[in-house]
C-alpha cells in the first residue's frame, strides 16, 4: 500500500504529493518536487544557480525528514 503525503513546511504541490512511502518488506520513500520554491511557492534566487541548488536540496531534506 502506498502512502502519499504532502509536507506542510514545503510549497503546496500542484496535483501531486511531496512523498510516497511504500512498505513491502523494505521501506521505500519516493520524493517529488525537487524545485527551488520556498514554502509559499515563490522562486528562490532567480538566476542564481547555487542559491537555487541549496533550496532544492533543503526541500528534499525536509521531505525526507517527514517520512
Amino acid at each position: 500500500m502506498a502512502e502519499h503525503r504532502t509536507v506542510p513546511a514545503l510549497f503546496p504541490p500542484p496535483g501531486y504529493a511531496h512523498t510516497v512511502v511504500v512498505e513491502a518488506g523494505e521501506r521505500l520513500a519516493f520524493l517529488a518536487g525537487g524545485v527551488p520554491l520556498d514554502a509559499d511557492g515563490k522562486l528562490v534566487g532567480p538566476g542564481d544557480l547555487p542559491t537555487q541548488t541549496r533550496q532544492v536540496l533543503g526541500n528534499l531534506e525536509t521531505a525526507l525528514a517527514s517520512v
